[in-house]
């Protein structure tokens, strides 16, 4: 070989060597990889409130499903319209605008709402045999006042306010109490009445029909009058059958009213 082709064979292999020796670097070498350039986005969120400080409150009811604010306990004309002691007719002389005859024995005047009621327990009551008819039922102010004044003048102011109201608080004002007795044995206004097939039937069943006795056994300190198993009041179905079902025994407690033993 000449000088000139030893030459040019020791450059080739030069050139073979740096190009493999790249191509290992490459191989030793970490891949660096760029990291992707993140470019902020902003989102601008939109609350809606549903709320509506303005409206009323929505109306609190027991568990049970009743709204207890559904009537008045303070217009006279309501069915609830809770009348005592404490609590007298706004106004003190108010009289009903839809008296109408109570359709059953004994006649008298009741609101138009609680004569229907009536005459349908009445029917019930008389075709398991326990007939009632009415002893009294709607009274005037004036009435009421002569009625009281003459409980006063034979037993007492402190002994008739047990039994009588003055006028202006009396249920009987309303058009929405009454009171009843026995068709079979005729009692009436008596504890008596509380043993007889109408008292009995009563207790069980008025609720069904409307009706609440007002002045149970043993509520003498929250209703301010003795017992009195005569006395019955209309109160509508719906309460009713709701005090009877929780054992409630008076429109004060099932209302939340103060005891009204005695006159303000």
């Amino acid at each position: 070989m000449t000088g000139t082709a030893r030459w040019l064979a020791a450059g080739l292999l030069a050139v073979a060597c740096a190009v493999a020796g790249v191509f290992a670097a490459s191989l030793i070498a970490p891949r660096v990889v760029a990291e992707p350039r993140i470019t902020p986005v902003t989102v601008q969120v939109t609350t809606t409130s549903t709320a509506n400080p303005s409206a009323d409150p929505a109306p609190v009811a027991s568990p049970e499903g009743i709204n207890l604010s559904a009537n008045s306990i303070d217009e006279p004309s309501s069915p609830w319209v809770v009348v005592n002691k404490q609590r007298p007719l706004d106004p003190i002389h108010y009289e009903p605008d839809d008296l109408v005859g109570s359709g059953i024995p004994g006649g008298n005047e009741v609101t138009a709402a609680t004569a229907k009621a009536l005459r349908k327990m009445y029917d019930a009551a008389r075709e398991d045999g326990a007939g009632f008819g009415v002893s009294t039922a709607y009274r005037s102010y004036n009435f009421q006042k002569g009625l009281f004044a003459q409980y006063v003048a034979s037993d007492g102011v402190a002994k008739a306010e047990t039994f009588s109201a003055r006028a202006g608080f009396s249920e009987h004002q309303t058009g929405l109490a009454l009171d009843l007795y026995d068709l079979d044995s005729g009692c009436g206004l008596k504890k008596c009445f509380a043993q007889t097939s109408a008292g009995e039937w009563l207790v069980k069943h008025s609720a069904d029909y409307g009706f609440i006795e007002r002045y149970p056994d043993g509520s003498t300190d929250v209703t301010g009058y003795k017992w009195e198993p005569w006395h019955w009041r209309y109160v509508g179905i719906e309460l009713a059958q709701y005090m009877r079902d929780q054992k409630i025994a008076t429109l004060e407690e099932v209302f939340g009213l103060p005891p009204a033993p005695d006159y303000k």
